[in-house]
């Protein structure tokens, strides 16, 4: 079953980035709806010819028109979405819907279970998940609320306007790779992320009078950093303990 999925999955890639017009992806967000209709038709139609010879399984064409319909279905019903997820979960449909299908025509439902009863019961996993959680958001308000005084400071003697939460999403990616780097014992991969960081923030440190907005950008990277590698050291030590 797993390896019709990948397979199926990579016929997904293929079809959905490599061999997907722009002028097809325009005319599905549109609102001409021949034009809608011709677009969504053509794209199942390569999506499911993609599912038919990648599979390899000649004799079995209604794993194709399975492919066609649904993701015709899915994309139809997502084109009238709005919003920045719309993507991700068009794109999180088509993935359980290629899964569904893989376990339909090749897989049991008992083994599917199975493996997911054996990632439900995996205590390290689930000590992970909560690593990630605890340095998004409560990483962030503690990181918000010692700095909140400096950044008040900064902001009243700052004209640059900068991207609406931009900030706040720059924390979040930077303690997702850290707590990852450190997770995969990659310790040396923080190191190359502070550099990269410190060569676009180039601009901000070395402009004149900009002291306090370098001493506070400095702080908040550093304590941002410390908090992800000191949630995943732990992590490592007590899924160690526990194993």
């Amino acid at each position: 079953m797993w390896h019709i999925f990948i397979r199926l999955l990579v016929a997904h890639l293929l079809g959905d980035f490599l061999f997907q017009p722009d002028k097809w992806v325009a005319d599905k967000a549109g609102t001409d709806r021949k034009k809608k209709f011709i677009a969504l038709f053509k794209h199942s139609l390569v999506h499911a010819a993609l599912a038919y010879v990648l599979v390899a399984d000649w004799k079995n064409v209604w794993l194709p028109v399975a492919v066609f319909f649904i993701h015709d279905l899915i994309d139809w019903i997502s084109s009238y979405w709005k919003g920045t997820w719309r993507f991700v979960w068009d794109q999180i449909l088509h993935v359980v819907n290629l899964l569904v299908l893989a376990t339909l025509f090749y897989g049991e439902w008992s083994g599917l279970w199975q493996a997911w009863l054996k990632i439900w019961h995996n205590e390290k996993l689930w000590w992970i998940l909560a690593a990630y959680l605890a340095v998004l958001h409560p990483a962030g308000y503690f990181i918000k609320y010692f700095t909140e005084d400096w950044r008040r400071d900064i902001a009243e003697n700052d004209d640059e306007q900068s991207l609406e939460k931009a900030g706040m999403y720059i924390g979040f990616l930077e303690r997702i790779l850290t707590l990852t780097f450190v997770l995969a014992g990659q310790y040396t991969a923080i190191g190359f992320l502070i550099a990269a960081k410190s060569v676009f923030r180039f601009g901000d440190l070395t402009g004149a009078g900009q002291r306090k907005r370098t001493e506070y950008i400095l702080i908040g990277t550093l304590m941002s950093m410390a908090v992800a590698i000191g949630v995943g050291i732990l992590i490592h030590a007590f899924t160690n303990i526990k194993s």
